[in-house]
């Protein structure tokens, strides 16, 4: 039968345990991620920019979420990435980016 002290131990553990995942998932939300400007032309013939610091280049198409969004979307053709700045996730929500093309 479980003691009282296995119980308030496995507590103790469980409890930092969570901490120690929470601590690691803020550390994230605030260490610099590269942000990607990425140009390319849409289906108009207009060359258009976006920001991104998730995407996976593969042959002819890049998939990218762009920054401050939740959705993933797919181009091809040509496209040039470059890199722009270092942002926390916390500094992009707040950053406006360049709309200008």
């Amino acid at each position: 039968m479980l003691e009282k002290k296995d119980i308030i131990w496995g507590a103790l553990t469980l409890v930092l345990l969570v901490l120690l995942f929470v601590c690691l998932g803020v550390q994230d939300y605030y260490s610099p991620k590269q942000v990607y400007r990425i140009e390319y032309i849409d289906i108009d013939n207009k060359k258009q920019i976006v920001y991104s610091c998730n995407f996976d280049k593969e042959d002819g198409s890049i998939t990218y979420k762009e920054v401050n969004s939740s959705e993933y979307k797919t181009i091809s053709g040509h496209f040039e990435i470059k890199p722009y700045k270092r942002l926390t996730y916390k500094e992009m929500e707040k950053y406006e980016f360049p709309k200008d093309n």
